[in-house]
């Protein structure tokens, strides 16, 4: 948004729109110096501002709109998490809109990441094919390999996935992924993992885990059976 210059809103009554009309402009105008959350607290206020804004929010979620996501996100897009959906426009406030961001993790993330792994996957998670990738270490170097993606949400992390691109297939293998117990249920999984374009996307799981019930509920189909371990391919919504 553009700086409103002096004169315009005098300029747009004059042109005929109604005042309410140039006060909603107004209030979604970012002025000099002004920070985002700023604009969304003026504009919290304005009924018609409101409107705009959370409609904004709303195409903001809708991810199909971005032919290249994954680009859109390395340079610091900021995607809307839980879609608007089910609600009233003229009765929502911005205190009921959560914004979440999802993102392959920066460098300055890595300590956050291997703490958020080690606090929702547990040592004896059978779904595990490879205890190798439960090593602090790895997660670590993923990182600064810029091989995680993150959500964040309220400053904190929610979700991350760690996954590896094979240059020899043109396939990206998945190796640990974990969701915080209060943001599960909401396909927070298949929108992290859009952003990693349009490569297929493969996950191996021990034939004996509880966790291919998982795969065969949710967005992925069984790629390959082995005598100890199930290939999974992730369908893109």
């Amino acid at each position: 948004m553009s700086t409103i210059r002096e004169g315009s809103k005098e300029g747009l009554l004059e042109s005929g729109f109604s005042p309410e009309i140039v006060g909603a402009v107004v209030a979604l105008t970012r002025n000099e110096g002004e920070t985002y959350m700023e604009i969304v607290k003026r504009a919290e206020l304005d009924p018609i501002a409101r409107f705009v804004k959370l409609a904004d929010l709303e195409d903001n979620c809708d991810l199909t709109r971005i032919p290249d996501p994954t680009k859109m996100t390395m340079n610091g897009c900021c995607v809307t998490g839980e879609p608007l959906k089910n609600y009233s426009l003229h009765k929502l406030g911005f205190d009921e809109v959560r914004i979440m961001k999802i993102t392959l993790a920066d460098s300055w993330l890595g300590n956050d990441v291997v703490f958020f792994f080690q606090n929702n996957i547990q040592e004896n998670n059978d779904g595990i094919s490879n205890r190798e990738f439960l090593c602090p270490d790895g997660a670590f170097a993923a990182v600064r390999r810029r091989q995680v993606v993150v959500a964040i949400d309220d400053n904190q992390i929610v979700g991350a996935l760690r996954f590896y691109p094979r240059k020899s297939d043109q396939t990206i293998s998945l190796y640990q992924f974990a969701i915080r117990p209060s943001h599960r249920g909401q396909r927070l999984m298949d929108k992290m993992l859009q952003i990693l374009g349009e490569c297929p996307i493969e996950v191996i799981c021990p034939t004996t885990s509880k966790m291919n019930e998982y795969y065969e509920k949710s967005s992925w189909r069984l790629k390959e059976e082995k005598t100890d371990s199930n290939i999974w391919e992730w369908m893109k919504c």
